[in-house]
């Protein structure tokens, strides 16, 4: 024989879910904009590091040189 529980007993949990709008156009846009600024960002640095180098050589050789 089971005895009655004291208080009360648990409940599944219900959920109030409000699905968001998934626009499949836009989320393709964001992804090719992420791209192509990522892709640019990769170009531009090795190309600066260069010229710097090439800069702090050529300041190096003047020092050298002129003194």
């Amino acid at each position: 024989m089971k005895i009655a529980p004291i208080g009360k007993t648990p409940r599944h949990k219900t959920f109030e879910y409000v699905p968001r709008y998934w626009n499949p156009e836009e989320e393709e846009k964001k992804k090719r904009k992420h791209n192509i600024q990522f892709e640019r960002k990769q170009r531009r640095g090795p190309g600066r590091s260069i010229v710097m180098y090439i800069l702090i050589l050529c300041a190096i050789l003047y020092i050298l040189v002129a003194f």
